[in-house]
């Protein structure tokens, strides 16, 4: 890949300038543009975009896009192909995978209900005498006395 230097006038074309004079920057042309900044750059690189120019700015040599060059806010209609395509069918799927997931929860959680249930049950027929008896502990390790001790 080429470098660039800055020139005090110099800029650096790609495509066909546009002759009004106003430009945008990288930012502002993605959101226009309704992409990301990585997609803006690989048009920007391809020369996808006609009249677009690297030019010195403030950070070093940026790009500056023609506003002439982006379509007007709220006419970008989204890309229909193979992709779009697939994604629609990758969500209708997730969609029936999300419903069947809710119905297993739902019987799960009925299942978890009856257990519950019965094992409330349960313990009502359990009689409440085990194990809180009166009888001495009995120690069981100490050794008992003797009348010969």
């Amino acid at each position: 890949m080429n470098e660039l230097t800055p020139g005090a006038s110099q800029k650096y074309v790609v495509g066909e300038p546009d002759q009004s004079g106003t430009t945008v920057t990288k930012t502002e042309a993605s959101i226009r543009l309704g992409i990301s900044l990585s997609t803006l750059g690989r048009r920007l690189g391809k020369g996808q975009i006609p009249g677009a120019y690297k030019a010195p700015g403030p950070d070093g040599i940026e790009w500056r896009i023609p506003v002439a060059s982006l379509p007007t806010p709220g006419t970008v209609t989204p890309p229909v192909g193979v992709e779009v395509e697939a994604l629609r069918v990758e969500v209708a799927r997730l969609t029936t995978e999300l419903e069947h997931a809710k119905e297993i929860r739902a019987l799960q959680t009925s299942e978890i209900e009856n257990y519950r249930t019965l094992l409330v049950s349960t313990m009502a027929l359990v009689p409440k005498a085990i194990g809180t008896g009166k009888e001495p502990r009995q120690s069981w390790f100490r050794r008992k006395r003797t009348s010969q001790d």
